[in-house]
């Protein structure tokens, strides 16, 4: 009995290893944050907020799904914001006057600042995003 288990415990090892090295392989490098909407559904949208549980599937919160860049894109810029219906979810050229901006920064807003449950964006993202929305919130 004692030798199966040794077995076992053997080719357990050789799974997991085999696992562990397919997982492997090198890394893509990170790209820069641009003020871009291409660049920021990729580095901050995609990661942040299209993820179970917040903006994805078949009942996404605030009914924003956001899996998608294009239909992202469709969804946030110049649409009113479900809560503030006075403010755009993201107001081209005003990134003051854009309910996003609040959400990230917990300013005035209902609900909780966001990304839910993760800490708050880097400032410098911050920034980078009210970029791309005082420039026109372009989809590029």
């Amino acid at each position: 009995m004692t030798c199966f288990f040794h077995r076992l415990r053997y080719i357990s090892l050789i799974v997991l290893l085999a696992v562990v090295a397919g997982c492997g392989g090198e890394q893509p490098a990170s790209e820069p944050l641009r003020p871009q909407f291409s660049s920021i559904f990729r580095n901050v949208i995609k990661p942040n907020c299209a993820i179970p549980g917040c903006h994805v599937g078949t009942m996404p919160e605030s009914q924003l799904n956001m899996e998608n860049a294009d239909f992202t894109y469709q969804q946030l810029v110049g649409k009113p914001s479900t809560f503030m219906p006075d403010w755009q979810l993201v107001h081209p050229g005003d990134a003051g006057r854009s309910y996003i901006i609040q959400k990230l920064t917990g300013g005035t807003i209902v609900g909780e600042r966001m990304p839910s449950g993760k800490p708050p964006l880097p400032d410098t993202v911050i920034v980078i995003i009210r970029e791309w929305i005082d420039s026109g919130a372009l989809q590029n």
